[in-house]
């Protein structure tokens, strides 16, 4: 929700050839040079879809960290930082089609993948028609009080969840179409200001959650080396498939270098879909 909340879709416009472009194909570039590497390097753990979940969970990155370093450094608003941000963007857009087709990787029927997609779409076009003709009209009334404002926008939240898993769909799908619908929202900056110190907190038990689930890594020796090969192959692939693609769209070459660097984070995303796959049963 937080994820997609935080990128002001409207500063994109203005380089919208490269993002459509650089958008496409680094997901894609990524997603068929790391898929290639790990085939090559025989690196599976016994799975079905392992080397599908791994290509994937390199080939996007974090959008919080990359965001929070942008800001940091006061490079948001750059032609790299944009393009970054647009990438960032369609890399959102490519975790909500995989999570569409989770479900259906056991059994990829063409109907049950193109309902995913048009739950999708319903999804999206419900959540956007409340935005525009309703939501205004909420937070113009409880604008003045802060503490409402939080909680309606995650209660916006958690209701799309809800409409979500009733529809067969993901709760993070959900989350991030919640996020979506807000973006572009006249409350936006207030939302997000709101939520900022209650997003660290989530964050926090996110991650603590997620340790308490790691067997120690100690025990066995071979997942840090093949975790460290995973790493290195994360970062050669960002370079070799997005240097050449940022040249040929005649970004210079301080920028063509910059936006593979600033994408190096690998997405917490890719952690909610392994999840979500382990569950399943995928890997």
């Amino acid at each position: 929700f937080i994820i997609v909340l935080e990128i002001d879709i409207n500063k994109l416009k203005k380089s919208w050839k490269t993002l459509f472009i650089s958008g496409i194909f680094q997901f894609v570039l990524g997603f068929l040079l790391s898929g290639i590497i790990f085939i090559t390097a025989g690196i599976t753990f016994g799975g079905k879809f392992d080397i599908l979940y791994l290509a994937v969970a390199v080939s996007i990155s974090s959008t919080a960290i990359v965001v929070k370093l942008l800001y940091d450094k006061f490079e948001i608003d750059t032609l790299a930082g944009r393009i970054t941000l647009g990438i960032l963007v369609f890399q959102d857009l490519w975790a909500i089609i995989f999570l569409g087709l989770q479900p259906n990787l056991n059994k990829p029927e063409i109907l049950s993948i193109l309902m995913s997609f048009v739950k999708g779409g319903v999804l999206i076009g419900i959540s956007l028609t409340i935005s525009r003709y309703f939501l205004p009209f909420i937070f113009k009334k409880i604008a003045k009080q802060p503490e409402l404002v939080l909680i309606t926008s995650l209660g916006w939240c958690f209701l799309i969840c809800k409409i979500a898993d009733l529809f067969g769909m993901s709760l993070e799908m959900g989350a991030l179409i919640a996020g979506i619908s807000l973006s572009a929202f006249p409350y936006n900056i207030d939302v997000i200001a709101k939520i900022t110190n209650i997003r660290d907190f989530f964050i926090t038990l996110f991650f603590v959650s997620l340790g308490l689930k790691i067997p120690n890594p100690i025990a066995n020796m071979e997942i840090l080396y093949t975790a460290l090969a995973v790493s290195v192959i994360a970062v050669v692939v960002r370079y070799i498939s997005m240097i050449p693609l940022m040249k040929s769209l005649k970004t210079g070459n301080r920028v063509s270098f910059l936006i593979p660097t600033n994408l190096l984070p690998v997405s917490e995303f890719a952690l909610v879909i392994a999840a979500i796959g382990y569950n399943i049963g995928h890997i």
